[in-house]
């Protein structure tokens, strides 16, 4: 199966510690809270994505969250690496089995960079129509954030102080050629109104003088229904 959508993304516009080298190009890393907050906007927006669909379709839809994959993220920080360096923008087409979301930024502070790369693809969701499963623009970046196959991704970022690369690669791949990010599976049921209670007869009124029979003992292991309410 093809992979269908090209997701690159551009911008006029990374916290992490940044390292001079001799040939004046600024290394940097993916900090630890990066990685929470590329991790965090992946799983809100899936975890949103997963609720907003079950409700329109009717059926469960099921997106789980990702986790953070340390083998993605140092594929994806050696290609940011060397994107920088060769002032190239570009897929990796040696990452292996990775699917792959880059980024591209000049003029921004680096330290906010990770919100506004994810922001960048998270706002194509506006292009992609899953009822007929296309595109009215670039949504590639969307999809495979929300494809519910992918379980793990792990990014790297690049900077010289003032462009900036970002790279997150995700496992198992998405936006495979013929494919939705994701299918409903079982219908939900509808919510239904509490039943009401049935008014009880006067003809059979139960009083203190109503005995209880040894034919229908009262016992700590007889159950008492309980009340239904509308959750």
């Amino acid at each position: 199966m093809g992979h269908r959508f090209l997701t690159l993304a551009l911008a006029t516009s990374v916290s992490a510690a940044m390292v001079v080298s001799s040939g004046g190009i600024v290394a940097a890393e993916v900090s630890p809270d990066e990685q929470v907050t590329m991790l965090t906007r992946h799983n809100t927006l899936r975890a949103s994505v997963a609720a907003g669909e079950t409700e329109r379709l009717g059926q469960a839809v099921t997106i789980a969250d990702l986790t953070w994959n340390d083998e993605a993220a140092t594929v994806a920080q050696a290609w940011a690496d060397n994107l920088l360096a060769t002032d190239t923008f570009e897929h990796n087409a040696d990452r292996g089995d990775l699917g792959e979301n880059i980024y591209w930024e000049s003029g921004y502070d680096p330290a906010t960079g990770a919100v506004r790369a994810f922001q960048s693809w998270a706002d194509e969701a506006g292009s992609y129509t899953w009822d007929t499963d296309t595109c009215a623009e670039t949504c590639g970046h969307y999809t495979q954030i929300a494809w519910s196959a992918t379980t793990s991704v792990g990014c790297g970022m690049a900077t010289d102080g003032s462009t900036s690369i970002w790279v997150c690669d995700y496992a198992p791949p998405g936006n495979y050629t013929g494919e939705r990010p994701y299918e409903p599976g079982d219908a939900v049921a509808p919510l239904t109104s509490a039943p009401t209670e049935s008014p009880m007869s006067t003809d059979t009124p139960v009083t203190e003088d109503t005995p209880v029979t040894e034919d229908t003992p009262v016992t700590e292991d007889t159950a008492l229904p309980e009340e239904t309410s509308a959750g």
